[in-house]
């Protein structure tokens, strides 16, 4: 089974379009939602997160799971 963790905040092209492309086979997505910075900035990531979980579900049939964390970059 393949898993990838994707922090959402990104771009949504750069995230889901060369998976979609390559074909990649995808069994399960885990996106990392953070809470860091503007209500505008959270709420902008929490959008991504639902468009992204709804693709990856739907164009790729993989298991999708959103997660809240903090600071989505502190690795530490």
């Amino acid at each position: 089974m393949q898993t990838h963790i994707v922090p959402v905040g990104f771009d949504y092209d750069r995230l889901i379009a060369p998976l979609v492309r390559d074909r990649v086979t995808v069994d399960r997505v885990v996106l990392l939602e953070g809470a860091v910075g503007s209500e505008a900035n959270v709420e902008y990531s929490r959008n991504l997160g639902g468009k992204l979980e709804q693709d990856f579900e739907n164009l790729l049939g993989a298991e999708t799971e959103r997660y809240g964390v903090e600071d989505v970059y502190d690795y530490d």
